[in-house]
This record gives C-alpha cells, sequence and structure tokens, in this order.
C-alpha cells in the first residue's frame, strides 16, 4: 500500500462483484463475441496459405516478441485504484513482459509524485524480475490528445 491517503472513490474494501459494469450487458458482450467470432472465422478462410508458414518476428533468433503495455495508472492517478505491485502481479498473471507506469501529469505529480512512485516502482521491480518496469507519465500535449513519456531506468529517470 503507499504511504500516500486513497481517495474515497479508491476504497478497495469494494467488492469487484460491486463495481458498476459501465453499462455493458451480458446480451450485448455475446453479440458483440458473436459477431467477433463470426468476422474472424471468415477472415481466416481468406489469409492465403503462406501466411501460415512465416514465423513471427522474422528467422532471426536473437529477436524476440515481448508483450506490454505502455498506460497504466495506480493509485497516483485520479482514474486508477491499485497499487505498483498489484498491476505487476496482474501483468505477469496475464503475460506481459514489460509495462509502463504513468500518471497523469499535473503540478502534483510534478512537485512530489515522481519521487513517490519512484520507490513503489523500484519495490514491484524487485518483486518482478522477469517485468521490464519503467516509470513515466501522461503528457497532455497543448491542442492536441495526451501521449507516454518515459525513459530507461537508471539514476535519472525520475528528473
Amino acid at each position: 500500500m503507499t504511504e500516500q491517503q486513497l481517495p474515497s472513490w479508491a476504497d478497495p474494501s469494494v467488492s469487484p462483484a460491486d463495481l458498476d459494469p459501465q453499462g455493458l450487458s451480458r446480451r450485448g458482450l455475446l453479440r458483440g463475441a458473436g459477431l467477433f467470432g463470426a468476422a474472424f472465422a471468415l477472415g481466416g478462410v481468406a489469409a492465403p496459405a503462406e501466411a501460415a508458414d512465416q514465423r513471427l518476428g522474422g528467422d532471426d533468433p536473437r529477436l524476440a516478441y515481448l508483450v506490454g503495455d505502455h498506460h497504466i495508472h495506480s493509485v497516483y492517478s485520479h482514474d486508477a485504484k491499485y497499487t505498483f505491485s498489484q498491476q505487476a502481479r496482474a501483468a505477469a498473471k496475464y503475460g506481459l513482459d514489460w509495462m509502463v507506469f504513468n500518471e497523469h501529469s499535473n503540478f502534483g505529480h510534478a512537485a512530489y509524485g515522481a519521487k513517490l512512485e519512484h520507490a513503489e516502482i523500484v519495490k514491484a521491480r524487485a518483486e518482478n524480475p522477469r517485468q521490464l518496469i519503467f516509470q513515466g507519465l501522461e503528457w497532455y500535449i497543448p491542442a492536441a490528445e495526451h501521449c507516454t513519456v518515459f525513459a530507461a531506468p537508471g539514476p535519472h529517470e525520475t528528473d
């Protein structure tokens, strides 16, 4: 758990079963899954035969395909409720090789958030040595959307 006081909306005592599903009905989910399955099946029929012979990543044995996520928030952002360690364990469980924690960039993050986060990221790295865990931030670009900014682990990653 972080040393930061959790906001009321991030109460970990609320059961996942009690969380609002955001209007997704079981019927709508099944309908969408059925349409996706039909489209996937038809797409497989039309694929050329030679595509099945190609290996992912080409023929270079020095290369490996790594699965990751570059947009993960923690309790340091207003729209997430899990700690770094919880996120890293879940990522490992579902097969992620790398992840970037990128909290919302604001004045609070710049003043004290990045340094507090870093201690927890170092802990998550120690608990999950087979994962590449990066620290970053979600940068709001003036008159545009937002993007992920992150750096390689090292002595200046929070500067």
